[in-house]
């Protein structure tokens, strides 16, 4: 800070005596203490900023007027009240406000005038701290009561000062998790925590890079990295505990530090790399105790995303692989079976598994949306609603109530057999081949059932290729029949909504895979077709799709439909 030294004192109406004070290095003898202390600060200030009566001014201005400027400091004198009344302590508060430019450094003689004054230019300093970048750099205090063989020491009480700064830090941090201020003064290595040894100064400077990651990492939804951060900073609070040369004030103030991140901590002791960490109960409780403390502050946003996160690694803690629990394909597998319960569970078809599980991820949902997408919605969104915070609430005790339930199983629950959904045309050889076709990659079961898209003109030529086939007859599932296969796409918006779409999701999901053959019929059968096999996806149904592929022309297709041709996979995903 390069702003304007200054020195604030005040004077009361009394003929003060010559007295000796010593301060720092040097020995003044004055009237007035302000005088002792510019002499011993270094460097000193550029002026002394004197708040007096009227009265006072009279007894005292041109004298100490004329001491200061002898040391090359000039005197700004400020008129004020005696502070009797709330009204005059404004003035004086206002006064000081004025007097003192932005990010000016302070040093504040507490010695004279009336007692109460000392209290208003601290609480006004601590103030224009926050507001303009005032730093106090010192309190001081003539104990002339104190006196010893005529010399009367002035005190340094610049620690009081420091308390303050680290109190409300401190609470700041408690009510925020944010410990960047507490950090700073960590850094600063204040005066009343530490009398100062080379191995304290290291666990304060590591505690203070502890605490800047903790922030950095909990304000960014990051738990398993704010953990580690939280960890590392408690193990060096209890080293700098284990000290001997530390104040009691730092003591209780470590001390606090240590029980806030416990909270937060991941429970494993020394250094603990990412990877290696397994998934366990523990673990499990303190990523909700972060939810919890998101919430205490009426965090939405980062409650719901941490706990779409835990719920997704309670699955796999239930259900799934506790020591490689952070790989992405364990993660994705896990989030993609939520995901089909939830909706199972919209579309009115779940287990209860799927209904414990799925409500879960609807509730977090709910919460986390409007806030994900930063209000650009319609409705109002607003954060200091308790409605909020409290569905994120009951989302997290009902994951405490799965997690500890013996008889909530896996989600889903895998059918039996396989179910083709088919586009038929007016060319059958597509269910034809279907059964009794060449699969390239090798023999494939048949299908135990057939869901067909048809026309009123196609549909009776599925009983016909079905025989024909001579394989097993497989169960035949209602067709769903368009009455305009080429241009009907109202009929398919109807088919892909409400009660229709649930009746044949219904049906799909009683089978462990569904097979879906992309090519025959007309275009928008086929468009029907790969929105139902999407739908089964949204389920967590397992999808194969197939192409039906015959090399013949189409003359020889038509005059010898029922030759059956090739089967093909195709890739589900590119």
């Amino acid at each position: 800070m390069t702003g304007e030294h200054i020195l604030v004192t005040s004077l009361g109406v009394t003929d003060y005596s010559e007295t000796a004070y010593r301060f720092a290095t040097s020995t003044t003898k004055t009237r007035y203490v302000c005088h002792a202390i510019a002499m011993g600060l270094v460097p000193r200030p550029a002026r002394v900023l004197l708040f007096a009566t009227e009265d006072a001014q009279e007894c005292h201005r041109d004298r100490l007027t004329a001491e200061l400027q002898e040391i090359g400091v000039r005197t700004d004198v400020r008129t004020v009240p005696t502070g009797a009344t709330p009204a005059e302590i404004d003035k004086i508060v206002e006064a000081l406000v004025e007097a003192v430019p932005a990010e000016s450094r302070v040093s504040l003689d507490i010695t004279l005038g009336f007692r109460h004054l000392p209290l208003i230019y601290f609480a006004t300093l601590a103030y224009l701290g926050a507001a303009k970048g005032v730093a106090l750099t010192g309190i001081y205090y003539g104990a002339f009561e104190a006196s010893d063989r005529g010399i009367t020491p002035i005190l340094d009480l610049t620690g009081l000062a420091d308390i303050m700064r680290w109190l409300d830090a401190l609470g700041t941090a408690r009510a925020t998790a944010d410990y960047r201020e507490v950090a700073k003064l960590i850094g600063a290595a204040v005066k009343p925590l530490l009398t100062g040894d080379a191995p304290a100064k290291q666990l304060l400077s590591d505690i203070g890079r502890n605490l800047t990651q903790f922030t950095a990492r909990s304000r960014n939804g990051l738990p398993v990295e704010s953990g580690i951060a939280a960890g590392c900073a408690t193990r060096n609070l209890e080293a700098f505990l284990a000290l001997t040369n530390v104040s009691s004030l730092a003591r209780r103030g470590a001390a606090s530090l240590r029980e806030d991140l416990n909270r937060y901590a991941l429970s494993t002791p020394g250094p603990l790399a990412k990877e290696t960490l397994l998934l366990d109960r523990a673990e499990l409780d303190r990523q909700l105790a972060i939810v919890g403390g998101y919430c205490e502050r009426h965090d939405v946003l980062l409650a719901s995303l941490v706990l779409r996160e835990t719920i997704v690694s309670a699955y796999i803690f239930k259900h799934g692989d506790c020591r490689n629990w952070l790989e992405a394909k364990n993660r994705m597998g896990a989030e993609r079976a939520l995901s089909a319960a939830s909706y199972r569970l919209q579309q009115g078809i779940a287990s209860e598994a799927d209904r414990r599980w799925g409500d879960l991820l609807q509730e977090v949902g709910s919460a986390r949306n409007a806030y994900a997408h930063a209000g650009m919605r319609p409705m109002r969104v607003e954060p200091e609603n308790p409605g909020d915070v409290a569905r994120v609430r009951n989302a997290a005790t009902k994951l405490w109530e799965v997690i500890d339930s013996q008889d909530i199983g896996p989600v889903g629950g895998i059918g039996v057999g396989r179910i083709a959904i088919v586009p038929l045309g007016l060319s059958p050889g597509v269910v034809y081949t279907l059964l009794c076709g060449a699969w390239i990659h090798g023999e494939a079961p048949r299908p135990d059932a057939l869901l067909c898209v048809c026309s009123e003109n196609s549909r009776r030529l599925l009983d016909e290729a079905i025989d024909r086939s001579g394989s097993p007859r497989p169960s035949v599932v209602e067709p769903i029949v368009l009455r305009d296969p080429y241009a009907g796409v109202g009929e398919i918006e109807a088919h892909l909504k409400g009660d229709r779409l649930r009746s044949y999701t219904g049906v799909c999901a009683q089978y462990e895979e569904i097979v879906v053959c992309e090519t025959g019929g007309t275009t928008l059968m086929g468009f029907l077709v790969e929105r139902l096999a999407q739908a089964c996806e949204r389920l967590g149904l397992r999808v194969r799709r197939i192409a039906v592929i015959d090399k013949r022309s189409p003359e020889e297709q038509r005059a010898a439909p029922y030759v059956a041709g090739e089967i093909h996979d195709l890739p589900n995903e590119l």
